[in-house]
């Protein structure tokens, strides 16, 4: 397995080796050297480590980098991506700390779930999912309920009608950041 990752990385480095550069950290008893990539993502330009945009394997951010694909780049040489720069940041942000991103309004959370899908990062996507599951049964149990004790489950979300949004997030184990 340890052979296969160093081949990985070897690929990786072919393929990335006009827009890859080396930069070290500030000197300390060791230096370390990461591979540093800057990225041009709907014009907002991102600096960022290879080990950040590959650290969900199997997302299509590792297969980009992977070396099996042909990268575009920009006039300045950084890597474009033809996506919405202000999502990407979220998804960028998760993927250093690996904690969800604050959206202030399901249009946002939305929209992001599609680029969660876009970008294939399962983690990301299944806590949005559950936000837009949720949202969904909030609207259902405060718009369509005719008995106001029927209960209703939906992908694992229960709801009983006219619970309130913030019961409704706390009982499905979701963090909401805002009034929808």
């Amino acid at each position: 397995e340890e052979e296969e990752e160093e081949e990985e990385d070897d690929d990786i480095d072919a393929s990335l080796r006009a827009h890859v550069a080396s930069a070290s950290s500030a000197p300390t008893t060791t230096t370390t050297t990461t591979r540093r990539v800057e990225l041009n993502v709907g014009g907002e330009i991102f600096a960022t480590s290879l080990d950040t945009l590959c650290s969900d394997r199997h997302s299509m951010l590792a297969a980009m980098f992977s070396g099996r694909h042909t990268l575009t780049v920009d006039s300045d040489g950084r890597l474009f991506i033809d996506r919405d720069g202000w999502l990407f940041r979220k998804v960028l942000n998760f993927l250093r700390s690996g904690k969800p991103p604050r959206i202030e309004t399901i249009e946002a959370t939305r929209e992001l779930l599609a680029e969660a899908e876009f970008y294939q990062i399962d983690a990301l996507q299944e806590h949005l999912q559950r936000i837009v599951d949720a949202e969904r049964m909030l609207y259902f149990s405060t718009t369509r309920c005719s008995v106001p004790s029927m209960e209703v489950s939906h992908n694992g979300l229960d709801v009983s009608c006219g619970t309130p949004y913030d019961e409704l997030a706390k009982s499905n184990g979701l963090v909401l950041n805002s009034v929808v």
